[in-house]
């Protein structure tokens, strides 16, 4: 599966003006370009035969020589620079990967005209400005250990790409170097027109930056921290919020893994804690028997210093949420094609005995492999762990089933979270917690059939309601 890479366009005005300029004089080069160069040629043919004679008979001085070859050359030169210009100033592109920043040509005479810039060198990035008075007013300054200094005016960029570049910080930047910029985004979210969206988008993009980086009630790792005798070393945290964290992980210095840490709150009863600890176990273990090509492998699960860990197959890619997210709601073919895709999941899952129920079925836990198939990671088995452990419902709200906001997880609350997965994909927007989903009601350009299909699979009873995986099979190849 290839790298997720995050792309966002600088609108640079200097850049654009110059590019145009390029543009604009570009035919008028090629013209000159072509006559000067059929002179040049045919004189250089002409006299080609006895070309040293010719040298030193016509050209005693390299000055006469500048001086009928120079034009030639001069015009071949004026063009080549003119076409590298428009081609430098017509690549507006920032993309963020694993690996770091990519910037423009234009964006790197800080930089020392060095257009990669790693993670690790970044060592500050923070938003100045005033945001009282909007985008326009506002730069982003990035620190870059031996490389220097770049500074993106925010006005120069879409507000989704805006936002795309701070996420991608927020995934990947080293945490003594985000500190700064996340204080900065929460403080001026609510003030400016950053995303001149609605409010509901607004809210979903804070609810986000929540969802990674809330208060939590124990310490973290850290990037360098070790388990499991050294073996395993954090690279990054991924996540965190409440009682657990997600970290990217290396097994001794080779292979990627992502890493789930749960743990019990040191009030709870010694009862509960024990309790808590068997679930997680047994559940962990029979997650790592699971052989499925669209599964996320469990490779292991272990417990050290009081706390729970699940080791995953590491799968760099877009999860659901993030491509909708950045391209909009999708048409119905994918999203049936995809759902087809995940029923046959379920119905692997499913089928074990005791059925295994992913509990955790939403658009971040679905990412698009290389083949634009899904693959379903993060399974809620620490959801269950700290449900149990804390007394309180731990998940995604607006996509668990009734029965499951009870406590009672069944397969059937499968089959409702993706019916609630697939409102997502079609409209854009989460549905509301714990009523039938529609989403004509969002887009009445969708079909009756995918209304209905939804609707069937979020019925709030359960026995109403379309909860078995082979029976979605069947609905998916007779009515859609």
């Amino acid at each position: 599966m290839a790298d997720l890479q995050i792309t966002a366009r600088y609108k640079s005005p200097g850049a654009r003006l110059a590019l145009w300029i390029c543009m604009l004089f570009s035919p008028f080069w090629a013209v000159l370009c072509l006559i000067a160069a059929l002179i040049g040629t045919a004189y250089l043919v002409m006299t080609f035969v006895p070309f040293v004679n010719f040298i030193g008979a016509h050209f005693s001085t390299v000055e006469q020589l500048y001086t009928a070859l120079g034009p030639t050359l001069a015009f071949w030169l004026i063009f080549f620079g003119g076409m590298s210009l428009s081609l430098a100033f017509a690549d507006n592109r920032i993309i963020a990967s694993e690996s770091g920043l990519r910037l423009p040509i234009f964006l790197t005479m800080g930089t020392h005209l060095r257009k990669h810039i790693p993670w690790e060198k970044i060592t500050s990035m923070q938003i100045i400005g005033d945001p009282d008075k909007g985008i326009h007013n506002l730069d982003l300054r990035i620190l870059a250990s031996d490389l220097g200094e770049v500074k993106l005016w925010l006005g120069a960029m879409e507000a989704t790409d805006v936002e795309k570049l701070l996420q991608s910080a927020d995934v990947w930047l080293l945490p003594s170097a985000k500190g700064p910029l996340l204080e900065s985004v929460r403080e001026k979210l609510e003030q400016m027109p950053l995303l001149g969206r609605d409010r509901s988008q607004k809210q979903s993009f804070e609810s986000e930056l929540d969802s990674r980086f809330a208060a939590t009630a124990f310490i973290p790792l850290e990037p360098g921290d070790e388990l499991l005798n050294g073996s395993l070393k954090i690279i990054r945290q991924l996540s965190f919020g409440g009682l657990s964290a997600i970290y990217l992980a290396q097994e001794n210095k080779t292979k990627l893994y992502v890493l789930k840490e749960s743990v019990v709150p040191q009030d709870a009863r010694a009862e509960v804690k024990s309790k808590a600890w068997e679930l997680f176990r047994r559940e962990a273990e029979i997650l790592s028997q699971l052989d499925h090509p669209r599964i996320v492998k469990v490779i292991k699960s272990f417990e050290e210093n009081e706390r729970e860990y699940l080791l995953l197959q590491y799968l760099p890619g877009m999860n659901l949420r993030q491509l909708v997210r950045d391209t909009g709601p999708m048409d119905e073919a994918e999203v049936i094609s995809l759902t087809r895709t995940m029923a046959e999941i379920l119905a692997y899952l499913h089928a074990f005995r005791p059925a295994v129920i992913h509990r955790d079925i939403t658009p971040e836990n679905i990412i698009l492999a290389d083949d634009n198939q899904p693959v379903l990671i993060d399974f809620g088995v620490a959801n269950a762990f700290l449900g149990t452990a804390t007394g309180t419902l731990v998940g995604k709200h607006c996509y668990i089933s009734p029965e499951q906001f009870r406590g009672k997880a069944t397969t059937a609350s499968d089959l409702y979270s993706l019916g609630c997965t697939m409102y997502f994909l079609l409209t854009g927007e989460d549905p509301t917690p714990l009523m039938q989903a529609s989403p004509r009601t969002i887009n009445e350009n969708l079909s009756m059939e995918i209304d209905s299909l939804v609707r069937d699979l979020t019925d709030m009873e359960e026995s109403r309601r379309l909860c078995r995986a082979e029976d979605l099979l069947d609905r998916l190849k007779v009515s859609i």
